[in-house]
């Protein structure tokens, strides 16, 4: 399976189909150019074009990362080597001493590397699909998960703080400057009582379980992180399949406060084992990202 979760074969392939182009085109034009002059090498730029053109896909499929123009790529470098090969197979033969036939087994090879680098995109895109590589956890899974992380040192020291009384909010004559036994305002029930909780900045978060653990990624004042498989993520998890290509943000405003949003993540991100959509994180707060729980520092 690890082989269709390999970004890095995939580049390496791309490489291969790289320097097997640059060896055809230098061959080919040198041979059309000794044979018929100035414009066999006008005709055979032009032939070679159409592989050159769907190389560019390639490597734009590359920066782009993504793997639905990478099929679309690996499918135009075939239909380039395939109108390019039209025109070599008669052309080969008129270039002397057999200097063809090395030029005619690098097409060969060039084509299987697109089709082997085709393969590898369009199989991982059905896996995905179908969430054959990359199962979604059940719900159960996950809070376990979450469960078995609560029992790091790291957390439990968040766990060991106190926490604050909020029986003082059922009782009214408990707060303060109340009178004993006067009426007290009647409250609109649509009001909601909130408990401001003193918020502190962030500086980094760490991997306390999962694929990620031990892992550890700085936070400064007034940055945004996002957190996915994708090698433009500035938290970058890429060796966990649970994870999508752009899982979660992390926003850190001016004074180090940190926000942590899920950005339609498949299998989600969860604190204290639900699922949430945006929340304030602060130090001693862990989150579960794909396998992975990190606590915020």
């Amino acid at each position: 399976m690890i082989v269709f979760y390999n970004k890095p074969l995939l580049r390496i392939l791309v490489l291969l189909a790289g320097i097997t182009l640059a060896y055809i085109g230098y061959g080919y034009i040198s041979g059309m150019t000794e044979v018929l002059g100035r414009q066999g090498m006008i005709d055979s730029i032009a032939i070679l074009g159409y592989v050159v053109a769907s190389y560019i896909v390639l490597l734009v499929a590359e920066v782009a990362d993504s793997h639905y123009v990478r099929a679309f790529g690996g499918i135009s470098f075939g239909a380039g080597l395939a109108t390019a090969w039209s025109f070599l197979s008669t052309d080969l033969k008129k270039i002397p001493d057999g200097g063809g036939t090395p030029i005619q087994y690098s097409l060969y090879l060039a084509a299987l590397i697109g089709a082997a680098y085709l393969v590898i995109v369009v199989v991982r895109l059905v896996l995905d699909r179908f969430n054959l590589g990359r199962p979604v956890i059940s719900e159960a899974s996950r809070i376990s998960q979450f469960e078995g992380a609560m029992e790091h040192p790291a957390y439990r020291e968040r766990a060991a703080e106190p926490k604050l009384d909020r029986s003082v909010w059922d009782d009214p004559s408990m707060l303060p400057n109340a009178v004993h036994g006067s009426p007290q305002p009647k409250q609109d029930p649509r009001a909601t009582t909130h408990v401001e909780v003193e918020r502190k900045p962030a500086t980094r978060v760490v991997g306390i379980g999962g694929a990620h653990s031990g892992a550890t990624f700085d936070l400064a004042a007034g940055k945004v992180y996002t957190l996915g498989r994708s090698d433009t993520c500035e938290i970058c998890l890429s060796g966990d399949n649970q994870v999508s290509r752009a899982h979660a943000r992390l926003s850190v405003d001016e004074s180090g406060f940190a926000t942590l949003t899920d950005l339609g993540s498949t299998n989600g991100t969860l604190v204290d084992g639900a699922r949430i959509t945006e929340i304030a994180v602060s130090p001693g707060m862990a989150f579960v990202v794909g396998t992975t729980t990190f606590k915020v520092e």
